[in-house]
């Protein structure tokens, strides 16, 4: 088995399990999100009080994922076809850092809904559980902004690290 084979064979395979991921994150898109924010919103006031915004929210953030998802899949192809090396991957990488970047405001959006949603006079819950959904939100929100711009960070120094590398193989494709 050469090592061609073994690189293309391991390509399928990675793009079989961003396949499968990809069906997952519908699947949580259409089912999951707005079925478990309902059921949320029956026993939790601040849920309820900002459910459309949160099951937006949620729905977005999936879609940032499933954007990641399908830009890894364009590169995996690059990679596939020995083009990776070019300028053409650039538009998949930048598509990465977008994604990680909304994903980034839609979780800080997510912690402040509590602070942005309006007030319900009558709530069926107990003050701390309130104040406890409201404090996990704001936790949440934060440490997943936190964590879309790390990643969209750590992405755009490998971008960098890309365009070097493409501009040391057109330097050596002049030499040879």
């Amino acid at each position: 088995m050469t090592m061609q084979t073994v690189r293309r064979t391991l390509i399928i395979i990675l793009e079989a399990g961003l396949l499968l991921a990809l069906l997952a994150c519908v699947f949580l898109q259409t089912v999951v999100v707005p079925t478990a924010l309902a059921d949320e919103a029956l026993i939790d006031p601040v849920v309820a009080r900002s459910q459309g915004a949160l099951t937006a929210i949620g729905i977005l953030g999936i879609a940032c994922f499933e954007a990641v998802l399908i830009a890894t899949g364009m590169l995996l192809r690059h990679s596939w076809n020995d083009s990776i090396f070019t300028k053409r991957p650039f538009l998949w990488v930048d598509v990465t850092i977008g994604a990680c970047l909304l994903a980034a405001g839609l979780s800080l959006a997510a912690a402040l809904t509590d602070v942005l949603a309006p007030v319900t006079l009558a709530t069926t819950a107990t003050e701390g559980s309130e104040t406890g959904t409201g404090l996990g939100l704001l936790i949440a929100g934060t440490i997943g902004a936190a964590t879309g711009i790390a990643g969209a960070l750590v992405v755009a120094v490998m971008r960098d690290l890309l365009k070097r590398a493409v501009t040391l193989r057109q330097e050596l494709d002049e030499v040879i």
